[in-house]
């Protein structure tokens, strides 16, 4: 999957040759972070809980969490957090 995220990247660069990827790279990792955080939000509130936990289930966490930085420690101390709420919606 590494490989994608590589591909993806080389796709931004300029039409005249230049590279601004690092410029992107930090752009899309405060995208995925805000994704986790907004999607953190959702979870304690009631209209985007359901989306909120697909999100937490699903291959966007992972994906987002990755994107952001996030070992699997981290990934796992965010859902067990979300699970402390009185729920457990995520199995690890």
């Amino acid at each position: 999957m590494k490989e994608t995220y590589a591909g993806n990247f080389a796709l931004l660069e300029r039409n005249d040759g230049h590279h601004r990827g690092t410029d992107y790279r930090k752009s899309v990792k405060s995208l995925a972070e805000a994704i986790i955080l907004q999607s953190m939000e959702d979870f304690w509130g009631n209209a985007y809980k359901e989306e909120s936990i697909e999100f937490f289930k699903g291959e966007g966490f992972r994906v987002c969490a990755e994107i952001a930085g996030m070992g699997h420690e981290d990934q796992s101390k965010v859902l067990e957090m979300l699970s402390l709420n009185g729920e457990q919606p995520f199995a690890y």
